[in-house]
This record gives C-alpha cells, sequence and structure tokens, in this order.
C-alpha cells in the first residue's frame, strides 16, 4: 500500500469519525459542574461491630453532576440503636461524601445503655454509588468513657441515603440545559 493510498484512507476515517461525533444528543453539554439542590431524605443502615447495630436519621444530600461522574454530601442527624441484653443508643451527627465508586463518612456518636456513656468519633472509608449506598469501613475512637462492651473499635457498615429525588432533578438539570 503507497502512501498515497494511506493518506486517503486516513482522510476518509478521520472524516467519518469526526462527523458522527457532531450528532446532537439528548444529554449535558461535553463539560459540565453542576450542584443540585440540597435534599433532606432519610438515612437508613446496619453495622456489624461487636454486636449488631440500626442506623437511622436524616441528611441533607446533596448531588454534584459532573462530567468526571458525579458526586454527593451531605450532613446528616442519626442514631445507632444495638439491641443486645442492654440496649445501647448511640445519637449522631456527621458528615457523608460520596465519588463515583468511593466513599468516606465520619461521625460523633454519644453511645449510652442508660448507667454507661461514651463519646467517641468514627472516621470511615470504604466503597459505594455516589454516596447514595456505601459500604464502610470505620474505628470508633473512644473520647471520654471506658468502652462499652456491646460497641467494639471495628465498624463494617451498609449505609444507604434514601434520596430518590436525585433522578427527578438530573432529568429536569438535562431539560432545561437543551431548552
Amino acid at each position: 500500500m503507497g502512501n498515497r493510498s494511506l493518506l486517503c484512507l486516513t482522510a476518509s476515517l478521520g472524516t467519518s469519525f469526526a462527523a458522527h461525533a457532531q450528532t446532537p444528543t439528548d444529554s449535558l453539554p461535553r463539560r459540565f459542574n453542576i450542584l443540585g439542590e440540597p435534599h433532606l431524605v432519610p438515612r437508613v443502615g446496619v453495622a456489624l461491630q461487636k454486636q449488631m447495630a440500626v442506623e437511622v436519621g436524616l441528611i441533607r444530600h446533596r448531588v454534584r453532576y459532573q462530567t468526571l461522574g458525579n458526586s454527593s454530601r451531605g450532613l446528616y442527624a442519626a442514631a445507632d440503636i444495638v439491641p443486645g441484653r442492654r440496649l445501647v443508643v448511640g445519637p449522631k451527627v456527621g458528615g457523608s461524601f460520596g465519588a463515583n465508586a468511593a466513599s468516606a463518612d465520619i461521625s460523633l456518636v454519644y453511645y449510652t445503655d442508660f448507667k454507661r456513656r461514651q463519646l467517641m468519633l468514627t472516621p470511615a472509608v470504604g466503597v459505594g454509588l455516589i454516596g447514595f449506598a456505601n459500604l464502610l469501613y470505620g474505628y470508633n475512637i473512644p473520647l471520654t468513657g471506658r468502652q462499652l462492651t456491646e460497641v467494639g473499635g471495628h465498624r463494617v457498615s451498609l449505609v444507604g441515603n434514601l434520596n430518590f429525588r436525585a433522578p427527578k432533578e438530573y432529568d429536569q438539570l438535562v431539560e432545561s440545559r437543551r431548552r
């Protein structure tokens, strides 16, 4: 194959790919970074420590729609409920962040069985689905008091931020960008 044939083949392939790349789409522009509105949504989860715990609460969840992948973040108030011989309750406040398949969380928890009490800081990292569903490993760092036997140092949790408004919000953003 001569140089002239190779040049013609390359030019024709390049022209066809360029024409294909310019077809209209129903999506957002090539580069976008849009911060969605915050929504107060339920936060639920289960955790494995020395004993199983259930988490229920509310998070102010906000999604950022971006070219390279979406992310979300939010501040939350929740409670850990650890059933067992003695009921342990842990009201907590914290922050959650998720981007693509990574997630992180930090919380300040006040565990009590109504006789003993302990304040703990729990940083956690793991994998997730843009912060909507997260599988996290965390470590409970005691800040005060003796460690409650029902609450261990290591914690594996599965947490969901139930923001069902996000898909509708994304559709509305796409529609507004088309106009």
